[in-house]
């Protein structure tokens, strides 16, 4: 099962980066701020089309 996560420098995201990653058939793709900008919907659209991921979580905190 392949899981794509945003904001893993986070505490939070950190934490479940290193969980998942022990789990056996869990492939995790951690993306942070510097990699992915959670804004720009068409970079989202494109990384997601390319990675095809189970699930996809959003866990980056966006500073307005």
């Amino acid at each position: 099962m392949k899981i794509l996560i945003t904001g893993c420098h986070g505490q939070v995201g950190y934490c479940l980066v290193q969980r998942l990653n022990k789990r056996r058939g869990v492939e995790v793709i951690a993306y942070d701020r510097e990699d992915l900008d959670i804004t720009n919907s068409e970079q989202v659209s494109t990384i997601v089309a390319q990675l095809k991921p189970v699930s996809l979580l959003m866990l980056q905190l966006i500073l307005l």
